[in-house]
C-alpha cells in the first residue's frame, strides 16, 4: 500500500462541523459533500478520495417510493386471488349457516 502523505490541501473545517469524511490512506479530509468522487452503483453511492482514489465509504440509497400498506397491497402471484377469497367466504357462510340450523334442530 502506498502512503501519499499530506499532499492534498487540507480543507479548513469548523470544529463543530458534522459529516466529515477522512481518507484512511492519504489522510485527506473533506465534508461528505466536498471534493470526493461520488459514483452511483446498484447498491448505493461510493465515495473515493480525489487524491489517491481509495474507497472511503459506501452508502446505501433507499428507495423513496412509498411502499404498499396491507390495506393498499394487492394479492401477489403467490397469494389468493380476489375470486378465491370470495368463493371461500361464500363456502364459509353456507357452512356456518348450515351448522347453526343443525344445532338449533338438535336442541328441540
Amino acid at each position: 500500500m502506498t502512503h501519499y502523505g499530506s499532499q492534498s490541501p487540507q480543507t479548513t473545517l469548523a470544529p463543530d462541523r458534522k459529516g466529515v469524511l477522512f481518507c484512511p490512506s492519504c489522510e485527506h479530509t473533506s465534508p461528505f459533500d466536498g471534493d470526493w468522487r461520488v459514483r452511483e452503483t446498484c447498491g448505493g453511492l461510493t465515495y473515493r478520495c480525489p487524491v489517491c482514489h481509495e474507497l472511503v465509504q459506501r452508502r446505501p440509497v433507499f428507495d423513496s417510493t412509498p411502499r404498499p400498506t396491507p390495506a393498499t397491497a394487492q394479492a401477489t402471484p403467490f397469494g389468493p386471488s380476489p375470486k378465491a377469497v370470495q368463493n371461500w367466504a361464500r363456502v364459509w357462510s353456507s357452512w356456518t349457516t348450515a351448522w347453526v340450523q343443525f344445532v338449533r334442530q338438535s336442541q328441540r
